[in-house]
């Protein structure tokens, strides 16, 4: 640490952006602005809002996605004129797996950004509404769904 013209520079706190690039924000940033606090709140609500919608249209699309497919390929299950959406063994599978897989896997996406969140001393609270929607989601799409598996239609 040297002086120049009577100001001690700190190789921590005067750090200048070399080659145009921006720099990280580091905690003692964090903990001296809090605007910049501010602003990562809100970001962290509007990452949680995002996350919950796109888990919920991601599993609904898979599952429209399987439905489609299915009932394109036609099997036993499916006559000519039926409503029958779910035409093989094979999809009456597949389709409770993958929509309730992909369902409980956004669920443990979101638990691991809340510990992230959490461990950097970010706004954490959204995360942990949205595992409380999100839980509810995928034991409704596991549980509405999953008989179709053990069972049959």
């Amino acid at each position: 640490m040297s002086e120049a013209g009577g100001y001690r520079i700190d190789p921590e706190l005067d750090r200048v952006p070399e080659n145009g690039k921006k720099l990280k924000v580091s905690e003692l940033d964090l903990m001296a602005n809090p605007e910049l606090r501010r602003k990562r709140a809100k970001l962290s609500i509007k990452q949680a809002i995002w996350y919950t919608i796109g888990s919920c249209v991601g599993s609904i699309v898979i599952a429209l996605v399987i439905i489609f497919i299915s009932k394109s390929q036609g099997g036993p299950m499916c006559v000519e004129g039926s409503r029958t959406l779910i035409c093989s063994r094979t999809f009456e599978i597949l389709f409770p797996v993958v929509t309730g897989g992909f369902s409980f896997a956004s669920v443990i996406g979101a638990m691991i950004i809340l510990y992230r969140k959490w461990k950097r001393y970010e706004l954490w609270q959204p995360w942990f509404g949205v595992i409380w929607f999100l839980i509810p989601w995928a034991m409704t799409i596991m549980t509405g769904f999953g008989t179709m598996a053990l069972v049959g239609q």
